[in-house]
């Protein structure tokens, strides 16, 4: 097979040289029209029955519920708006694309599987070729789906630009199926993790005429190339690493230019697979290979080549902005924040770069930018020496807000006791899930507390009660409030979650573990006879501080007897009736206790 004569996208032509290519569209432009989905035809497949030859297919962004049977049609193309924007949802048996019987057929620009949609069944490929020439299937991301990525029987075909990752069987799978010619140029292909026990990059069953393999990157597949024919294979130029089982199967080896490296993703896990400066597959790969011409354009459409060559794989580093400072930045609410635009460059421009910012062509290269929302700023990049290679960059700021303040008050609750109770009002968090206290001490201040470990971190609540105070000594408190957002640009720094944080300080406050004795009292206790009881009064005594209470002693036989508590604790009452009269000698001693346990200090009897 010689290169397709469909023309293909915008912006692409591939086609038979001289006077065959020129016949053809002679015959067809006279008719030829557009025909789009779905304004003028409410399905693809209404769309492509309607075609005639030279006719073009237009899908609009959308997700489209179909399989689509292209039988029998010559010079056509199908083309959606792009990968990840028109999205075809074939559930079932069948792909989203069969073509069969056809001639100079051009598939591009969607996102294909048989299983986005729950429960749907495993089909035999997402695209799949029966006895058809001249076929090209481009720019199209193949994903989600059981079967094969695409499937070719006993066709010619050229497969290019296309990312297919995480199908349940081949990538691309090829297959005799007639005394046809089985001719397929295979090139700049992304083939990924797809992995199923015996998925292969590119399977080839039996003699086909041809398969041309080069400029492609296979990638954790379970194999990368395999055959049952070896003989029939051109491949070189390709980077196949990271097999599961083997990266050549069959009989096929590694040629003098396939490499094994890991490509660089830019986010394999989340199937961003652009290749980044530096990669092993930048200007690896081959302008032309067996006679074939490699694509003129990557994936997202840009030129190629850019740099020295070819880059191996669907993506193109190409005319794109490039930086070296962090783009995504954060701030306090208002504060200012340097935008360095200089520091953007342009790969693939040999000459100067101009710097233009969309919102404000006139400001500076570097300017200050005061945000109390999270805002976005784009810059144009514009080379001189080329302008048709142009990017925009964008830097986003993205604010935070510290939260309130939580004002602190320390008590002594328990003066009698080592412990002191440290309390705050509640800060207002942007998300109140985010909100955690911390507490810092010193005996010296609350700029020194700050230089300490904390004594609480991580907090939830609106107090607690610090244990491990020594009595007798000051102390200094910080309540710190924080955010939940790690890496932000607030200060103060909590020590949480590193996030943004607002302080309250207390102090000083004495931990008063023990007390003086409470002043003594001194009075006649009046006793009275009431039968078997004696009742003592001394309604008299001096009244009794916060906290204190009366403290009568009792000792019998003589005054220098041991005296025994007899009124319960924290009494006070003015009296009290002793109903144990079994001696006939009673001494009593009053006196007042303090909620540390002191006792005054009274003697008895009273008086010299």
């Amino acid at each position: 097979m010689r290169p397709s004569s469909c023309q293909s996208a915008p912006g692409r032509a591939r086609g038979l040289g001289g006077a065959l290519a020129l016949g053809l569209l002679l015959a067809t432009s006279a008719r030829a029209i557009t025909i789009v989905v779905p304004d003028d035809a409410a399905t693809i497949q209404e769309a492509v029955d309607l075609a005639e030859p030279g006719d073009l297919v237009r899908v609009s962004a959308g997700s489209y519920v179909e399989q689509v049977s292209v039988m029998a049609k010559t010079d056509l193309r199908i083309e959606g708006a792009g990968a990840g924007l028109s999205v075809i949802e074939a559930a079932g048996h069948g792909g989203a694309f069969t073509i069969g019987g056809c001639t100079q057929v051009d598939v591009s620009g969607f996102t294909l599987g048989s299983e986005l949609i729950a429960g749907g069944s495993p089909s035999v490929g997402a695209v799949v070729v029966v006895d058809s020439q001249e076929i090209t299937v481009h720019h199209l991301e193949v994903t989600s789906q059981s079967g094969n990525g695409i499937l070719v029987l006993g066709s010619e075909a050229e497969i290019y630009d296309n990312v297919i990752h995480r199908v349940g069987d081949d990538a691309i799978s090829l297959y005799p199926q007639s005394i046809a010619p089985s001719v397929v140029v295979i090139h700049h292909n992304t083939i990924v993790d797809n992995q199923a026990g015996s998925a292969v990059g590119v399977w080839a069953q039996a003699e086909l005429e041809q398969v041309v393999v080069f400029n492609n990157i296979f990638l954790g597949n379970d194999f990368g190339l395999a055959t049952t024919a070896p003989e029939f294979w051109d491949h070189d130029h390709n980077l196949i690493s990271e097999s599961t089982r083997e990266d050549y199967n069959g009989g096929l080896v590694r040629q003098a230019n396939e490499i094994d490296c890991d490509p660089g993703f830019a986010d394999r896990v989340g199937a961003d697979y652009h290749v980044m400066t530096g990669s092993c597959v930048q200007d690896a790969g081959i302008d032309v290979f067996m006679g074939y011409p490699a694509a003129s354009v990557d994936f997202e459409w840009g030129p190629r080549p850019t740099g020295l060559g070819h880059e191996m794989g669907a993506d193109e580093l190409g005319c794109a902005a490039f930086t070296a400072v962090p783009t995504d930045l954060a701030s306090c609410t208002g504060e200012e924040v340097a935008l360095d635009a200089t520091a953007l460059a342009l790969i693939g421009c040999d000459g100067s770069v101009s710097i233009e910012w969309l919102d404000d062509p006139g400001a500076p290269a570097i300017r200050m930018v005061s945000p109390v929302v999270d805002t976005a700023w784009e810059v144009m990049l514009t080379c001189d020496a080329d302008p048709s290679c142009s990017a925009v960059e964008g830097f986003t700021v993205s604010v935070e807000s510290a939260p309130t303040e939580a004002v602190a008050m320390v008590v002594d609750e328990m003066p009698c006791a080592e412990g002191l109770l440290v309390s705050w009002t509640a800060a207002d968090f942007a998300d109140p899930d985010d909100a955690v206290y911390n507490v810092y001490r010193s005996e010296l201040d609350c700029a020194d507390a700050l230089t300490q470990p904390p004594v609480l971190v991580g907090s939830t609540e609106l107090s607690w009660l610090d244990t491990t105070t020594v009595g007798g000594r000051t102390y200094h408190y910080v309540v710190e409030a924080e955010d939940g957002e790690g890496g932000g640009p607030c200060l103060p720094r909590g020590v949480d979650h590193d996030g943004a944080a607002t302080r309250s300080c207390f102090g000083p406050i004495t931990d008063q573990v023990t007390a003086p004795p409470p002043e003594g009292v001194f009075t006649v206790l009046f006793a009275r006879n009431e039968g078997e009881e004696i009742t003592l009064d001394w309604s008299g005594v001096r009244a009794l501080e916060p906290g204190e209470s009366f403290y009568l002693l009792k000792a019998v036989a003589q005054p220098t007897a041991l005296f025994l508590h007899v009124n319960g604790d924290g009494s006070v009452a003015t009296s009290y009736t002793e109903t144990d009269t079994s001696s006939p000698r009673q001494f009593f001693d009053l006196r007042v206790e303090n909620l540390c346990g002191e006792i005054s200090e009274d003697e008895y009897p009273p008086g010299p």
